[in-house]
């Protein structure tokens, strides 16, 4: 969902680079955020990964 509110020329290279590193675009997403996040928040643990 994220990706549908980025700019259509952003996604489109995001896709392409995620792609070049063989990892999905879910993945690298939750790299970015989790990174924020632990920079944010020095106490967050990084939890399971939930499975939709």
């Amino acid at each position: 969902m994220i990706l549908l509110l980025m700019p259509e020329s952003l996604r489109k290279t995001f896709q392409a680079l995620s792609g070049k590193e063989d990892r999905n675009i879910s993945e690298v997403v939750t790299e970015v955020v989790e990174g924020y996040v632990q920079k944010h928040d020095p106490d967050y643990k990084v939890k399971s990964p939930i499975a939709i």
